[in-house]
């Protein structure tokens, strides 16, 4: 059997481009690692400031009760959980109405889908 030598030379791979590839991937995978390191910081930081916030709001609002006798309404700041999205093949792919009311989105359920028939 008689293979081109032109069809051959599709499969080479030259050591220069293998080691910039392995270059490009280490300097990928450091800034993968800087990034989660920065990301864990800010995590802790932002974790910070909303329990400051939230203790701040509650004394102004117990100052506010014992100077003026006016009880107010707290605002909590509050994370919202961080529920992961699979996604399967399809980037637009539904993510169904059950991940949506999860991740606080709104829904858009037809009246006639929960109908007797």
């Amino acid at each position: 059997m008689w293979i081109s030598s032109k069809f051959l030379e599709l499969f080479n791979i030259s050591k220069e481009a293998v080691e910039s590839q392995r270059e490009e991937l280490g300097i990928l995978r450091l800034e993968n690692s800087s990034l989660k390191t920065q990301l864990a910081n800010t995590q802790a930081n932002f974790n910070w400031l909303t329990t400051r916030v939230n203790v701040l709001e509650v004394e102004r609002a117990q100052l506010i009760e014992r100077v003026y006798g006016i009880k107010t309404i707290v605002p909590e700041i509050a994370r919202q959980p961080q529920i992961p999205i699979q996604f399967q093949s399809d980037l637009f792919e539904d993510m169904g109405e059950k991940n949506a009311k999860l991740l606080g989105l709104p829904t858009y359920q037809s009246p006639f889908e929960n109908a007797p028939n």
